[in-house]
């Protein structure tokens, strides 16, 4: 009887670390996840302020040549 109690015991605990181990690597795993996905936002948030920026640039020299054709209209 003290010999199953401490088998069962034995097991227990070997169940009981194997949880433990499991649940650590999900976490370690999970941990190294969203560490991705937030830099992967941070690259997607940086290339839509330079898509922004690049935007405001064509837009602005598309203003420029504009007002300098029409200038140059009514110069003419």
């Amino acid at each position: 009887s003290a010999r199953c109690l401490e088998g069962f015991a034995s097991g227990f605990t070997a169940a009981i670390l194997a949880a433990i181990i499991i649940i650590s690597r999900a976490a370690i795993t999970r941990v190294i996840a969203d560490a991705y996905v937030s830099r992967a936002a941070d690259v997607m948030a940086a290339a839509a302020v330079v898509a922004e920026g690049t935007a405001a640039v064509r837009a602005a020299a598309d203003n420029s040549v504009k007002a300098d054709f029409s200038a140059g209209r009514v110069a003419a």
